[in-house]
């Protein structure tokens, strides 16, 4: 092989290697570009529109996706995105408007990997009266996407409903699960919760172990619950004593 074909494929390789950087930056930016300067650019909208049918191709959604049918019906109804992260900027000033479609694919949906997606894409703020809703999921739905609907519980903390977190947070068949609860209720420094903190306490559960002491704490600084935490102080797990350690600390 001589010097000059040896030139030809150095420069091929070179060539390539920059108009793949160039695509992998242009991507980069693309997904942290704001929906409104997307839309009225006309090579990033070719773009993602190329990307969205390779991904059609080359990716393939499980036979019981609802996303594909989502991001269509959503676009229908008037909200204009390029990319599936971008959905929550748009939505930002209108969440009321997309939350009915957001709620029937999420009813919809028998992926848990999507429910999770469905739940994070409401916003809390416009959200509070979905609470009673989520909190029941929570309950019908216990080891499947717990953790979605507990961050959805403390992103929409509302003394409003606090009837509703003293309710579900006496249920024991909760479990683990409570812990959204835990944090709502020592956040909200609600003093009717803390029988049913000290109830939870005596059940053992070890995974809630340490958002009962904080809530505990957060709603009662004082030296009256000091034998609750002090229980603790010996604790096999590093972590609980840790945490409750730093907890007397405080409060002596």
């Amino acid at each position: 092989m001589n010097k000059v074909v040896i030139l030809i494929y150095i420069l091929i390789f070179v060539i390539v290697t920059i108009i793949i950087t160039s695509v992998i930056k242009i991507k980069n930016y693309l997904k942290n570009c704001p929906s409104d300067k997307l839309i009225h650019n006309s090579f990033f909208r070719i773009y993602m529109k190329l990307e969205y049918y390779i991904e059609d191709i080359f990716y393939r959604y499980p036979p019981r996706s609802t996303i594909r049918q989502f991001e269509k019906e959503i676009k229908r109804a008037g909200f204009k995105f390029e990319l599936s992260p971008q959905f929550k900027e748009v939505i930002r000033d209108d969440a009321t408007g997309a939350r009915d479609i957001i709620l029937k694919y999420y009813k919809n949906s028998s992926l848990i990997n999507e429910k999770e997606y469905y739940v994070s894409l409401l916003e809390p703020s416009t959200s509070h009266d979905l609470i009673p809703f989520f909190l029941e999921e929570l309950l019908r739905n216990n080891v499947t996407h717990e953790s979605a609907i507990n961050n959805f519980i403390i992103n929409t903390t509302n003394l409003d409903y606090k009837d509703y977190y003293l309710k579900f947070l006496s249920k024991k068949e909760l479990g683990e699960n409570r812990w959204g609860l835990l944090e709502v209720v020592g956040k909200l420094k609600i003093k009717e919760a803390i029988p049913i903190i000290l109830n939870i306490l005596e059940e053992k559960d070890s995974g809630v172990i340490v958002f009962c002491l904080e809530a505990l704490y957060a709603i009662d600084k004082t030296d009256k619950y000091i034998k609750y935490y002090e229980k603790y102080q010996n604790c096999e797990d590093s972590y609980i004593r840790k945490k409750v350690n730093k907890i007397i600390k405080k409060i002596k």
